[in-house]
């Protein structure tokens, strides 16, 4: 069976050639077809010159030979210059395995049969796989009739299939859909950019990939120095079914008192949602959760609020060893501050360094972070729940934080929302006034398919950690908790 899907997948590998960015080739479902024609169109600056350069080198790197031709008035040294500082860009490649071909004057003098000749010779001289047309709106007004540019597009189209070489055709129109350069040609890639609440981003659409499945809609896209990077929507290409349970084995939540409330542990490779007011011990649960960290369990804390020197000094004040765990590579610390990010890149960061790294125990602080990123908050429901199902089939067990307004009080107490529906274990951490004394009391809400304590408890933080106390009397809470209403969970 693994042999069969090895050849398939290097009979696939064949078939495509790569961006050069593994969550491009993604969205792609492995790349771009070898021999199809392929359109990169967006306005100026949106990254099709740098996309396009990025193929070309990676192509370059896989042993394949590239002809750029360009109809714009952009010299070959000032395009150089401007992909020089890009990781991609290999100088001894210029002209070796990637030519650059000036084609504008041979369109105006000899017109568009002028240009095709132009390419095929240079594809042929250099045995070129891959052939990019930088400015096809050049050529769209260098043609005096529609039938002459739907005849160009045809005869190039064949021409490819001919020679075996992928083309990219680069272009800001914005031309009808039903123009002949979208309708006649293999793929149809879009890149722009789009505003929501006063932010501006990056992105990359599929409209089109012949022959081929894809990750559809519009996904961020990021241009650094490492070129066009992809982040596809988390949960547009995620499994929708999560890991089934493994009997009822648990782990260790590093409080002794939380796992009797537990009946034995944490379900593992459950989500287990900490629901509090600031400052009722949220983040000291997370602490020692992490502390029961292995080699053969790795941990990570993926955080927004607290900085790495001040995550482990606020550990060691409560008698928490969090550095050594992290200095022996046990626990790793990976911390975003509260500004402006994407839901999709705290994602792929998070889901990146889990796989990469086998976590078992994730430490999670701050869910109200995505919430607050999110540029299109219909979208957080299925985000949450997509990602925390493939923390789940990577075998992570999970502990979330998430704020609460309230801070004591005997009002009734909904959990509804985003956050409910990803927390399969519910603890709620609050603030109880019991004569002239504030305590903090725990109470387990819900647990994934099993029976737990069901009384609140009320716990300390002390230099050595949490303390959670036995109720005086068994049969009755020590403190008065207001009701608790569990909606959508």
């Amino acid at each position: 069976m693994n042999h069969s899907r090895n050849k398939a997948a290097v009979a696939q590998e064949a078939r495509r050639i790569s961006t050069g960015d593994a969550g491009l080739d993604r969205v792609l479902n492995g790349g771009l077809f070898r021999g199809a024609v392929t359109i990169l169109q967006g306005t100026p600056g949106a990254g099709k010159t740098t996309l396009a350069n990025q193929i070309a080198f990676e192509n370059s790197r896989r042993g394949g030979s590239t002809v750029y031709i360009t109809l714009l008035a952009e010299s070959h040294g000032r395009l150089t210059a401007s992909m020089g500082n890009m990781e991609f860009f290999d100088d001894a490649e210029v002209g070796q395995s990637i030519h650059y071909v000036s084609g504008y004057n041979i369109l105006v003098d000899e017109g568009t049969q002028g240009l095709l000749r132009l390419i095929g010779a240079e594809a042929r001289t250099r045995q070129a796989n891959l052939v990019v047309l930088d400015g096809l709106f050049v050529l769209g007004d260098a043609c005096t009739t529609e039938s002459q540019y739907r005849k160009f597009v045809n005869d190039l189209a064949l021409q490819a299939e001919l020679m075996g070489s992928t083309v990219l055709l680069l272009t800001n129109s914005e031309r009808s859909a039903s123009s002949p350069e979208y309708t006649m040609v293999d793929g149809w890639l879009e890149l722009g950019r789009y505003t929501t609440d006063s932010r501006s981003a990056r992105f990359i659409q599929v409209h089109k990939l012949r022959g081929s499945g894809f990750v559809s809609g519009r996904h961020k896209l990021r241009i650094s120095l490492k070129g066009i990077e992809a982040l596809p929507r988390v949960e547009s290409y995620l499994g929708h079914t999560p890991r089934i349970p493994e009997g009822d084995a648990r782990v260790p939540s590093g409080v002794a008192g939380l796992d009797r409330m537990f009946h034995g542990g944490i379900p593992v490779h459950s989500t287990t949602l900490l629901w509090g007011a600031s400052g009722t011990g949220k983040t000291t649960f997370g602490f020692q959760f992490l502390a029961a960290c292995t080699r053969e369990e790795p941990g990570l804390l993926f955080g927004f609020y607290e900085t790495p020197g001040e995550i482990l000094g606020n550990a060691r004040l409560r008698g928490i060893d969090l550095e050594t765990l992290v200095n022996e590579g046990i626990v790793h610390i990976i911390w975003h501050p509260p500004t402006e990010h994407d839901l999709d890149e705290l994602g792929h960061v998070l889901l990146d360094h889990v796989h990469a790294h086998g976590t078992r125990r994730l430490f999670l602080d701050g869910i109200d972070a995505f919430e607050r990123v999110a540029q299109e908050p219909e979208r957080l429901q299925r985000y949450l729940t997509a990602l925390t199902y493939e923390l789940r089939n990577a075998g992570c067990t999970a502990l979330y934080t998430a704020e609460v307004p309230e801070l004591y009080g005997e009002q009734p107490f909904v959990l509804a929302g985003n956050r409910s529906a990803i927390g399969q274990n519910i603890v709620l951490l609050r603030y109880a006034q019991e004569r002239e004394a504030m305590r903090r009391t725990m109470a387990l809400v819900k647990v994934r398919e099993s029976d737990f304590d069901h009384r609140a408890h009320e716990f300390r933080i002390t230099s050595s950690g949490i303390e959670v106390l036995e109720p005086a009397d068994p049969r009755s809470p020590p403190v008065a908790v207001p009701p608790i209403d569990v909606t959508g969970a």
